[in-house]
């Protein structure tokens, strides 16, 4: 089932620290179609992701490519093991986080062709106990639960993506009852690992027996993919990579590797070649009979379902729908505890691609890999030369100094930290890293992958987005005011810290090491997270004990119990060597 040797026919094939496969597949094509040399785009790729492996220190890192009902190649670079320098491969394993939710639509799917599901009745059918305060009159649908249209918080109170007790899946759902739906379903589009939940356990119920179990023996194994599994095996542990978390403000640190209550989100465990089989069925006339799905039930599976038509925020049935270069597409990432995934499909050219990484976060750079990949293919198949591909550089000596500052745009901010020889700046909810990129200065880190600022050193201005951001001085008080001193802090747990701070009297929130939001004050200690981000419309409720002392912030229905705080300054608590540079900049 797992082998570190990959073949071109029968040779096996072996180059440093890469394993791959090529299958040509003209053989396999219609006459009708013009069989694709794909040697130029795979040797092109191998060089980009090298580069990037190199520049940005991934660690395994998988991929494959797909054409029609063929794999064409698939590899592996980096190590699964630093310690034995254990190559990545192929058959690395990886958790895929919420690439698993295509396989519980799939699930869905399958049972609304046997009549056991309908994706347009309300899920109380099915669930009876699943009761959310609903002000709204609106009945919550399978439809809606797939597509992200259901109004149910991001996470559960209970089998969150931060809760490491791991609850049962209806453990998970019973304490949605505590939460309330935060627009009227099928009018807005939120992401909810707890809504894809709940439509897990409508499967589990209707299937009648443990969710795990029924995914394996009528979605995944039908598909042929032997090394995947929603809970791990012994065989699937044994082909784990070491899997990496990371913040801005300290190094590296190995991945929890808890199992979750939101089972149906986000935890499949699979391999690039197993994964590729969705593509792959995606883009055949004729899926397994086995799956139990016709064509024409998958084709629908990534039509719009979304009310606002959005791009970037536009869902079928599971899957998330936009275009590359004006091809439609269909896709889902995943993001799980030291791992990121894409999944990436072109329907109308039937090519698609499978990126892993276990590197927590790093899904700007699968993406990147992932893109990079669809469109050499697609000039390739047209006969268009292949795109070229630009790597960024660190910093010029001393100018990441330069850099650094707040810089203003009417009444908006952005800031610019200096790190040793790294800037980065504060841009879009999150820190990225500034690199030069040509003639140009680019954000471009494993998070993501542009855009390019234009920096004038000498006035003082960078462009970014086509706005002029200028510099402004301005001095510190020497004694800083504290709007929220008693609410400035750390709350969770050592594997997901939530940081509540100060920035210029306004309070911001730290979640997913990543995820820097402004904080909107309702009143009674309650702040609103922004109506665009990870936790949409919903607010961290900071909760006071019998003498007055906060101990606990309630984010989205998830309570963060109140961490000691070592800092001088607690509001400087985030970040240690790189927040507190972002607090006191002016």
């Amino acid at each position: 089932m797992f082998s570190d040797k990959e073949f071109i026919g029968r040779v096996p094939y072996h180059v440093g620290v890469f394993a791959g496969v090529i299958l040509m597949v003209g053989t396999h094509l219609p006459a009708a179609e013009r069989p694709v040399d794909y040697s130029p785009v795979i040797d092109q790729l191998k060089t980009f992701i090298r580069d990037e492996v190199a520049a940005k220190d991934l660690p395994a890192t998988s991929i494959a490519l797909v054409t029609g009902d063929h794999l064409v190649w698939s590899a592996g670079f980096g190590s699964e093991n630093r310690s034995n320098n254990n190559p990545a491969s192929a058959s690395t394993v990886y958790r895929v986080g919420s690439v698993s939710k295509l396989f519980n639509a799939l699930a869905v799917m399958r049972l609304v062709g046997e009549g056991k599901l309908d994706l347009d009745e309300d899920v109380r059918t099915y669930l009876t106990e699943f009761a959310p305060a609903n002000t709204f009159g609106t009945a919550i649908t399978l439809r809606f639960l797939l597509s992200h249209q259901s109004g149910v918080v991001r996470e559960p109170p209970i089998g969150s993506y931060f809760d490491a007790t791991s609850p049962s899946l209806a453990e998970t759902v019973a304490s949605l009852n505590d939460t309330r739906i935060v627009f009227e379903p099928g009018t807005q589009t939120k992401y909810s690992n707890a809504a894809v939940s709940v439509a897990g356990l409508a499967v589990e119920r209707v299937a009648g027996e443990p969710y795990n179990d029924y995914l394996q023996r009528a979605v995944l194994d039908p598909l042929k993919m032997k090394a995947s599994a929603f809970r791990p095996t012994a065989a699937i542990e044994e082909h784990l990579p070491e899997a990496w978390m990371w913040a801005h403000h300290y190094g590296r640190f190995p991945a929890p590797a808890f199992e979750m209550g939101i089972l149906p989100a986000g935890n499949l465990y699979s391999t690039v070649t197993d994964l590729s089989q969705l593509l792959i069925t995606m883009f055949q006339e004729s899926p397994p009979t086995e799956l139990g799905i016709d064509r024409d039930v998958l084709l629908s599976m990534v039509q719009f379902d979304s009310p606002e038509h959005q791009p970037g925020h536009d869902y079928g049935i599971g899957f998330r729908l936009g275009d590359l270069d004006g091809h439609p597409s269909f896709e889902h990432g995943g993001a799980v505890y030291g791992y990121a995934t894409l999944l990436k499909g072109i329907p109308e050219e039937k090519v698609g691609v499978v990126v892993a990484i276990a590197l927590d976060g790093a899904n700007g750079v699968a993406n990147r890999i992932g893109d990079y990949a669809l469109r050499l293919m697609l000039a390739q198949k047209s006969g268009h030369p292949l795109p070229k591909y630009e790597t960024s550089q660190s910093l010029a000596l001393g100018q990441a100094d330069r850099l650094a500052g707040r810089y203003r745009c009417g009444e908006q901010s952005i800031v610019v930290v200096g790190k040793g020889s790294k800037a980065f700046v504060m841009y879009r909810n999150s820190l990225g890293e500034i690199r030069r990129e040509g003639e140009n200065l680019v954000i471009d880190d494993v998070l993501r992958h542009g855009p390019a600022l234009q920096w004038n050193e000498t006035a003082g201005t960078i462009k970014l987005d086509g706005q002029i951001w200028s510099r402004h001085n301005t001095q510190d008080s020497p004694e800083k005011s504290r709007a929220y001193p008693d609410l400035v802090g750390e709350y969770g747990w050592d594997h997901n810290v939530l940081y509540v701070y100060e920035d210029h009297g306004k309070l911001r929130a730290l979640i997913e090491w990543f995820y820097d939001y402004p904080m909107t004050e309702l009143g009674n200690d309650r702040f609103g997270f922004p109506d665009s981000g990870l936790y949409k419309d919903e607010q961290i409720v900071f909760v006071r004990d019998a003498s007055g002392d906060v101990t606990q912030a309630i984010a989205g229905g998830v309570r963060f119990p109140r961490r000691p705080t070592t800092a001088v300054d607690p509001s400087e608590a985030p970040s240690g060597e790189l927040r507190p540079q972002v607090l006191d900049t002016e």
